[in-house]
């Protein structure tokens, strides 16, 4: 028995996270959505605010590409070896990542005008709660 779909819903996360840390890492200034909250645009901004923005943007990139590419080799080491304790690992982890980042998106989001994209955020957890459930029924089986 294969266990492409539970690894296709894992690395499709990973993907999100992955895709989401790489924009938040090479944009020269901050997304729509903060304009939006911000009531400025970027150009309006002092260069300390900028570069505090940024600066948050980098961090969070660095965490989003972290734990993309820690789910990616969680769950390539569960595919090789069928460890138990893997699928709760990856679930756990990709859980608490996302939860955090939706927080700050639903801060935002009740706080402000901005609608920032908590549909990617909930997917995620919808993504690694089915490949959680697809590699514990492939152990079994």
């Amino acid at each position: 028995m294969s266990n492409w779909p539970a690894t296709v819903c894992t690395y499709f996360a990973a993907l999100l996270l992955l895709l989401f840390g790489f924009i938040y890492f090479i944009k020269p200034s901050f997304l729509s959505y903060h304009q939006v909250a911000t009531h400025k645009k970027w150009e309006e901004l002092e260069p300390q605010m900028q570069t505090l923005i940024l600066g948050f943007m980098r961090a969070i990139s660095g965490g989003l590409l972290a734990g993309g590419f820690v789910i990616i080799v969680l769950q390539y080491q569960f595919n090789l070896t069928h460890q138990d304790w893997l699928p709760i690992t990856i679930l756990i982890f990709g859980s608490l990542l996302v939860t955090g980042l939706l927080y700050g998106m639903l801060l935002v989001r009740m706080k402000t005008q901005a609608r920032p994209p908590l549909i990617v955020g909930l997917l995620g957890i919808v993504l690694l709660t089915i490949g959680f459930i697809l590699n514990i029924f492939y152990l079994q089986h």
